[in-house]
């Protein structure tokens, strides 16, 4: 089968098991090429996933419901990197990228999850925002010849030079296409160069199929995702997309600009770490492309509680309901000023024996509870900033008019003047892309 013209092997992606799909493909790689050994690691982690969803049927530990959640987890994460695996076929890193993440979503199957951290996961281990660009027909300029660009992307992926310009495609591929693949991969890149599963992928490649999924139960997934959270910034940024649209061809402009604007600030006013830009716009219905960066860990939980509860906030206000989550924040303040006001005499009081049988110094015990005082203070200002920033995100939302629509990493979460609930805002959040930090930006 040529090379030239064909970036995937037609009709795989009609398969009914998506696992045959891969064992297909994978095998008609290994036929036309001489070396394609890359191609051998996948093939062992996507037969171990094949047989643990055959074992988990047979768990007796886990709920029928809970298993279906889980096989359906799984076939979700597969289906949606097959395309992106289909378009970086010739590229061995790419392949041993994929198949290090797709060895880390096994280990979902040692562990219990509760739905949203099972959705959670999903959106972890799929692929980001980041390869909508790439797979996304509408950057074909050449109409009479569609296959001219993808062919064209695909000779750059295959003799790795996605980061060269090459005149003669220039007027083939848009530069902000060409761009793009110099970070679109950043994020699984990122995960084998910082063993982000607890192991170097070096060492999984002699693993057979058995040892594969022994391995991969011996260190809790959730421990390690959460330390490799951490890890991200310090070389790193989240970055999320939001696009803001009216339906309106000429929309009232204070209403729409001034719906740009509150979001904006209200987001970027979250944390002294996260920049908010406006890297696109255009007509049709009207519509603005925003793009948050998000440069430390508690600037990212500052920006989920923002624009979440704002969200919140506004479909709420508009069904004329209390939000329960601005009714938890008030009484969280309420609470830190009740632990405030009290906190002298209940540390005292904890501490009057011990100062009995220590003779401890009263200034000791002063510096205690100034310190714990400040604490709770800082805590009641974080608490007050959020609210406040996410009043402004949800006054940005009233400020649109009745098509107004929020779209979140390419998911709809505010449209005809309510919340769509379906997705969290932490798979909103797993769905970001991951991007180098510039040179000159300190690291987190």
């Amino acid at each position: 089968m040529s090379e030239q013209i064909t970036y995937i092997i037609p009709g795989l992606q009609q398969g009914e098991n998506i696992f045959d799909t891969y064992t297909m493909f994978i095998e008609a790689q290994k036929q036309r090429k001489t070396d394609a050994s890359y191609y051998d690691f996948l093939l062992n982690v996507i037969e171990s996933l094949d047989r643990n969803l055959v074992d988990l049927s047979d768990d007796k530990k886990f709920s029928d419901d809970y298993k279906v959640k889980l096989n359906e987890a799984t076939l979700t994460v597969l289906k949606d990197w097959f395309p992106v695996l289909t378009f970086y076929q010739f590229s061995g890193d790419f392949v041993y990228a994929l198949s290090y993440n797709l060895y880390g979503f096994g280990k979902i199957f040692a562990e219990n999850w509760s739905s949203d951290e099972l959705k959670s996961l999903v959106a972890f281990f799929s692929p980001s925002i980041d390869y909508n660009t790439i797979l996304n027909n509408d950057f074909i300029v050449d109409h009479n010849n569609p296959v001219t660009v993808r062919t064209s992307l695909v000779e750059l992926i295959k003799t790795n030079k996605t980061h060269i310009l090459n005149a003669s495609l220039e007027h083939v591929i848009p530069n902000e296409i060409l761009n793009r693949l110099e970070i679109t991969n950043h994020k699984i890149f990122h995960r084998v160069d910082n063993h982000a599963f607890g192991v170097d992928y070096l060492d999984l490649l002699e693993f057979n199929i058995e040892e594969l999924r022994r391995k991969s139960t011996e260190t809790k997934l959730s421990a390690i995702i959460n330390d490799y959270q951490y890890k991200l910034f310090n070389d790193s940024n989240i970055v999320w997309e939001i696009k803001l649209t009216t339906n309106e061809n000429e929309p009232n402009a204070v209403e729409f600009l001034g719906a740009i604007y509150n979001i904006a600030i209200g987001i970027e006013a979250s944390s002294q770490n996260v920049e908010v830009k406006i890297i696109d716009w255009g007509n049709g219905s009207k519509w603005a492309k925003l793009q948050i960066i998000i440069k430390d860990f508690i600037a990212r939980e500052d920006v989920k509680s923002v624009v979440e509860k704002g969200i919140q906030a506004a479909s709420s206000k508009y069904l004329d309901a209390p939000i329960a989550d601005v009714q938890k924040t008030q009484s969280e303040t309420e609470k830190i000023n009740k632990e405030t006001s009290a906190l002298p005499d209940a540390l005292v009081s904890a501490r009057m024996h011990e100062l009995d049988l220590q003779n401890k110094e009263l200034s000791n015990i002063e510096k205690v509870i100034e310190l714990e005082s400040k604490r709770l203070d800082n805590e009641l200002k974080k608490l007050e900033l959020i609210k406040t920033a996410s009043e402004m995100v949800s006054s940005g939302i009233l400020k649109g008019d009745s098509t107004f629509q929020l779209e979140i990493n390419d998911v709809i979460m505010f449209a005809n003047q309510k919340h769509i609930p379906f997705t969290t805002i932490n798979e909103i959040d797993e769905r970001a892309s991951l991007q180098p930090k510039d040179k000159d930006e300190p690291i987190s």
